[in-house]
């Protein structure tokens, strides 16, 4: 006489194949995971890299006054201009290891990092400490290296930017 349905015995070879397939899917899911984690905070730290560097030399371009003399070191100071065009002094500095922007009321605002937490981005400067390089007739170079703490993944800015003020010496340019 013919049964519909299962034994007993199929039932456990059945749920032992299974079992043994999960053992060896379960790690692969988990490093696919953790794989994915890893390009997630790395695309991060890049975008947060260039967008700062891209809002230094937004301000740097727009620079309101002339470069009197070359220095170095790890601030630069740049002066926007308000409605009653007054020359508002800025600056950009390196604290620690995040970059912050000084505004013209004294308040200074983080632009990468500004905690201690694990995952914030860090900024490495030279091994002299410098992060800009400002030339004679101008040019500003900015020089860093940002990543996580134990510096696994470092990416590297050179850059440079000369200000309006300084290209066109201090005449009015005109657009076309």
């Amino acid at each position: 006489m013919r049964h519909k349905g299962f034994i007993l015995m199929e039932l456990l070879i059945a749920l032992m194949l299974m079992a043994s397939l999960a053992l060896f899917i379960f790690p692969l899911f988990r490093e696919f995971l953790s794989g994915e984690r890893l390009v997630m905070e790395r695309s991060q730290a890049v975008e947060q890299g260039v967008w700062a560097t891209d809002l230094m030399i937004e301000h740097i371009k727009n620079n309101r006054a002339r470069t009197k003399e070359a220095k170095e070191g790890d601030r630069y100071a740049f002066y926007r201009g308000n409605l009653i065009r007054e020359r508002l002094r800025y600056e950009f500095r390196l604290i620690g290891k995040s970059l912050y922007v000084q505004l013209y009321n004294g308040v200074i605002q983080p632009i990468t990092g500004g905690s201690e937490k694990e995952g914030d981005v860090k900024v490495f400067p030279l091994a002299d400490g410098r992060v800009f390089r400002v030339k004679r007739h101008g040019l500003v170079e900015i020089f860093y290296k940002f990543g996580k703490e134990n510096g696994e993944q470092l990416y590297e800015i050179r850059t440079a930017v000369v200000p309006y003020e300084d290209l066109y010496q201090g005449k009015r340019y005109a657009s076309s």
